[in-house]
């Protein structure tokens, strides 16, 4: 039947391989995981995407013909690409959980909206360091390095080619908590003003307690957040670009961990 397409059967189990690893990868990566993409748009994208890299990439010239071993074969490409995809979400999640931290202190973690990047209710503060930080990335050809990362998995990590050596996991677990200081980082201008002005409002108000400044603390929160915002924006893309720097040289690490 592959002899009538131009192909043999080693041929189409290499592509069929490569195509787990790239359509399990794309399912977890921020960018192209947007759940408000039509899925038939990210099924046709991996699909063209591993014939291309098919064509250029090593593969394995003999693969077992059995059914149980192609499947193990395609679990593992699969762990590839949901290692390396799981990575790059979780950098991404440092973006929301400094949007979330600055939300609450602005006390609009309340106003939620749903989130069409995680299918999930998300607040609007964390919404838009998401968005500003996807909108950086692309600006400065993130997406490019995405794909780039995807084709030297295939010559780093090749086919079948799968190790989890034992300093895999504290180096990944090294790895995630990077980024949560990352994320205190990106927040911690908004958070010490804001935490500033509401201990001057409590100093106040035990200076004047006749006057009800706690009513108006909600108010001000939000006033002054929005403020502050304005001349943050600088800041937050210096960050990111540096966050993104140190992500461009961690994921190539893990990849080689992996290879």
């Amino acid at each position: 039947m592959f002899e009538t397409l131009g192909i043999t059967l080693i041929e189409f189990q290499n592509w069929l391989l490569i195509f787990i690893r790239i359509a399990v990868l794309i399912s977890v990566l921020p960018i192209f995981s947007n759940e408000s993409l039509d899925p038939r748009l990210k099924v046709f994208f991996a699909f063209f995407l591993s014939l291309i890299l098919f064509k250029i990439i090593p593969y394995e010239k003999s693969l077992p013909m059995e059914f149980v071993a192609l499947i193990f074969y395609a679990i593992k490409e699969a762990v590839v690409g949901l290692c390396i995809g799981m990575f790059t979400a979780v950098v991404f999640e440092s973006f929301r959980f400094a949007g979330s931290q600055v939300g609450h202190l602005m006390g609009i973690n309340m106003a939620e909206t749903i989130d069409p990047l995680y299918s999930e209710e998300s607040q609007v503060i964390v919404e838009l360091f998401n968005i500003v930080a996807v909108l950086l990335i692309l600006a400065v050809n993130g997406h490019h390095f995405f794909i780039r990362v995807i084709a030297d998995s295939f010559v780093i990590v090749p086919l079948n080619g799968l190790q989890l050596p034992a300093e895999l996991l504290p180096k990944f677990i090294a790895m995630l908590s990077a980024i949560v200081v990352a994320g205190i980082r990106i927040a911690a201008p908004i958070m010490i003003l804001l935490l500033l002005i509401r201990i001057m409002v409590g100093i106040l108000n035990k200076m004047v307690q006749e006057a009800d400044v706690f009513s108006i603390i909600l108010v001000l929160n939000i006033l002054l957040g929005m403020y502050l915002l304005q001349f943050y924006w600088t800041y937050y893309a210096t960050v990111v670009n540096e966050l993104f720097s140190k992500y461009r040289q961690d994921i190539l690490i893990l990849i080689k961990m992996m290879g």
